[in-house]
């Protein structure tokens, strides 16, 4: 969708409302943007007064967006992250750890990367798609929702059809094993045995 300026003073932005988590974890807040005629958006989670800004020209993630006259610490660089998705398109997320069991997630543009408050110029826009706050210290892929959490179900990975059997062998595999020896010892990483004679191993 396109999030648009109006010709006001002040935030032009889009938000989800106290989203339900559980007390005391980190929460990951994210946002997949694309520039249009503006290039900064800041991602921001309003309860823990929390938030960072990210350039979509130069996939960069900039500095620390604090609004609340609250005594809460900015999210450390460590705990934002931008993504490339391909053509133009960023997921931007944060991470954070609210006190309580809610989270209002927004996202605001900005004109240069350093304010979200300013007089708007009717038309100017980000392209956005989907935004999400889900429990953890990273962002997944997205977990479509409509009016409730969803819990996300495994990723399981298939290959099927006409071409499969022309390189899998599953009579046959590959270990790969990473091991340190201590300094004059012996060690035998790993062993096989069929369990038959020699004769028929």
């Amino acid at each position: 969708c396109l999030l648009s300026e109006t010709a006001t003073t002040g935030g032009h932005n889009v938000e989800q409302q106290n989203v339900a988590v559980p007390a005391g974890v980190s929460v990951t807040v994210s946002r997949v943007a694309k520039a249009g005629t503006r290039s900064y958006i800041a991602v921001y989670e309003r309860l823990t007064n929390q938030g960072k800004y990210f350039n979509l020209s130069t996939g960069v993630v900039m500095g620390d967006l604090n609004l609340a006259l609250i005594s809460a610490s900015c999210v450390d660089q460590e705990s934002s992250k931008i993504e490339s998705l391909g053509n133009g398109w960023y997921k931007c997320s944060i991470t954070v750890t609210p006190a309580g069991t809610l989270v209002t997630a927004t996202t605001y543009i900005s004109t240069n990367g350093t304010s979200t408050n300013y007089l708007g110029s009717t038309g100017s826009n980000v392209l956005l798609d989907s935004g999400e706050a889900q429990v953890g210290v990273f962002p997944t892929s997205i977990i479509n929702t409509t009016t409730a959490a969803v819990t996300r179900a495994a990723d399981l990975v298939s290959i099927s059809g006409a071409n499969f059997g022309s390189w899998f062998n599953q009579n046959a595999g590959t270990f790969v094993i990473t091991y340190k020896v201590a300094d004059n010892a012996f060690s035998t990483p790993i062993s096989f045995d069929s369990g038959l004679a020699p004769e028929n191993s």
